[in-house]
């Protein structure tokens, strides 16, 4: 599935004392999702990169992770970094 990430959480204190980082996506087909990243696993060297390139990011070959709702993208996904969003800013109207 490809996807663009469309936030980033701050890493928080999950209920087994393990730091992760909430990745918020939305589908090419319109979709919502999301993911948590562990930096102690061993997936991180995957999503490293993809964290450092942020919101906006478009990837390709997310998995929806079975046995959970439709919106969870399981993290063990083989993700690749396929291109990125511009983002215009906008000057404020005078």
């Amino acid at each position: 599935m490809r996807a663009t990430i469309t936030k980033i959480d701050q890493p928080k204190i999950g209920t087994y004392q393990a730091s992760f980082i909430r990745v918020y996506f939305q589908g090419q087909e319109g979709g919502w999702y999301q993911t948590d990243v562990v930096p102690t696993y061993r997936n991180y060297k995957v999503w490293k990169p993809i964290l450092e390139s942020g919101v906006g990011t478009i990837l390709d070959g997310l998995e929806v992770k079975h046995g959970f709702v439709q919106s969870k993208i399981d993290a063990d996904s083989p993700a690749v970094i396929v291109g990125k969003k511009l983002q215009v800013k906008q000057e404020p109207l005078l």
